[in-house]
């Protein structure tokens, strides 16, 4: 949580708000939780004495939970926040993946 403005004079805009009379302290701000289910099955079938399939199916996300780790973190430099702060930030980078599924197939010798 930063100010975006350079209140000190040093050259950064990553500066502390003050809130409720004390600067803010580094874990203030809190997110949303993130949620993570994942499961597989595998299978192996003989299918001669020498060769066996092994199939596996496995889903990641399976609750489809909109996991994001990227907001705004600008609180701007008043006692309270500007209307953007801690909104989500657009771009993959700034949200996990959502329900996702892969499938293995192999054949062993």
């Amino acid at each position: 949580m930063t100010t975006g403005v350079d209140n000190n004079g040093d050259g950064s805009t990553a500066d502390r708000p003050f809130v409720n009379g004390a600067v803010v302290s580094r874990n203030f701000g809190k997110g949303t939780p993130v949620y993570d289910w994942s499961s597989f099955v595998a299978k192996r079938i003989n299918l001669t004495e020498r060769f066996n399939l092994e199939l596996r199916a496995e889903g990641f996300n399976l609750t489809n939970h909109n996991n994001i780790v990227g907001r705004n973190g600008t609180w701007g430099n008043a006692a309270t926040p500007v209307a953007t702060y801690g909104t989500p930030l657009g771009g993959i980078n700034n949200v996990d993946p959502g329900r996702e599924f892969q499938f293995m197939a192999r054949v062993r010798f």
